[in-house]
């Protein structure tokens, strides 16, 4: 029987292995970012920044149209505030919203593309799911503390998961975990490895 000295050092260095494991492959996969798909840094929560023009129109220069209209449909300017909108454009009253559009998370990236029928000015936007990338950098990840029976006695387990890169919907990645008994005799048990997961 272990002593709760030994319990204890086979834990912290179980912690150890795991932070660093992960540290790495983090530090990795921010390299795959890089490799395979474009470094777009995500905003934060309830901030508006420019948007990514879609690769369709990235490399496309703008042309100009006459309009057949002399009026545009937009929204209140009141909203501008509600949409979080840089400042710089809440108070030039010539910006205007013509369209503002909720996308629901998913994995998948989405592409909104903004129009305008010149003649009567109506305004629409359209909203594409893309499809999953071939080859992509997701460092996505989640750890848990969980409370398991198992067949010789109850256990702590913490455990922790971590993606590298993904193959359409196929990710691959590291995972590790601890386990410790609650009560009664045990030994603190770890394990890490790598492999593959589809998220549904």
């Amino acid at each position: 029987m272990l002593s709760w000295k030994q319990r204890l050092f086979d834990v912290v260095l179980a912690v150890a292995l795991i932070v660093l494991c992960l540290f790495i492959l983090y530090r990795f996969d921010v390299h795959l970012t890089n490799i395979f798909q474009e470094d777009i840094p995500t905003p934060g929560v309830n901030v508006s920044v420019q948007g990514t023009p879609s690769k369709p129109v990235a490399k496309k220069k703008k042309v100009a149209k006459p309009l057949k209209t002399q009026s545009v449909d937009v929204y209140p300017d009141e909203v501008k505030g509600q949409l979080k909108l840089p400042q710089s454009f809440k108070d030039d009253e010539n910006w205007s919203v013509i369209a503002s559009t909720q996308i629901p998370a998913d994995r998948h990236s989405s592409t909104a593309t903004s129009m305008i029928n010149r003649e009567t000015g109506e305004t629409e936007t359209q909203v594409k799911r893309d499809p999953l990338p071939w080859i992509g950098a997701d460092h996505s990840g989640d750890i848990g503390v969980y409370a398991l029976q198992k067949r010789d006695g109850q256990v702590w387990q913490v455990d922790g998961k971590i993606s590298l890169f993904q193959l359409k919907a196929l990710n691959i990645g590291a995972k590790a975990s601890i386990e410790q008994p609650i009560n009664g005799p045990g030994e603190t048990d770890y394990r890490a490895g790598f492999g593959g997961w589809v998220n549904f």
